[in-house]
């Protein structure tokens, strides 16, 4: 009688409160956990679809990791960034520009501008100009406004990549002089 239909009830409401709880986003996780609700763009490694970018990263191919402070993060490169090839690791991460998940987006803004912050960046980047445009005027045109605010970083990294300090001659020191 009642209490069937009130118990079947009480199920239903139970039912309907863990789908509302649990997410698809979160593969059976709270949602109540701080970490799930800061970061609700995290990267589900088991997509079957993936950005080249996030192939190239997850392969190994992007000589970087990301490392989780308890503040902020930063990223750890496998070599110093001086001694890496720009081409093609600059052209990929501006490819990765329009990533919008987390550690992605992170890795290339971040990566991309370190490269160019470099000392003799300039030398490195300049012939890669070409190959750089496309793909960060891509960015530009995205509706996602972090990936554009991205793209403007990439821009203005570009626009500063540095040159080596002159280094003096022999000829020019002052201990030559004497």
């Amino acid at each position: 009688g009642i209490n069937a239909e009130y118990g079947d009830i009480l199920k239903y409401i139970t039912l309907f409160n863990q789908i509302n709880y649990l997410s698809p986003k979160s593969h059976g996780k709270s949602q109540n956990k701080l970490s799930d609700r800061l970061n609700p763009k995290t990267v589900n490694q088991f997509a079957k679809t993936q950005s080249v970018f996030s192939n190239l990263y997850n392969n190994g191919a992007i000589p970087c990791k990301l490392s989780h402070g308890s503040v902020n993060h930063k990223l750890v490169w496998n070599e110093p960034p001086r001694s890496l090839h720009y081409d093609p690791l600059l052209v990929h991460l501006a490819e990765g520009l329009k990533e919008t998940q987390h550690p992605y987006t992170f890795i290339t803004r971040v990566g991309f501008v370190q490269l160019c912050e470099e000392p003799g960046s300039r030398d490195k980047v300049l012939p890669l100009l070409s190959r750089l445009v496309p793909p960060i005027k891509t960015a530009l045109m995205s509706p996602d406004r972090e990936v554009v605010e991205g793209a403007f970083r990439a821009v203005q990294a570009l626009s500063h990549s540095r040159t080596d300090p002159p280094q003096p001659s022999p000829e020019t020191t002052p201990s030559s002089v004497f």
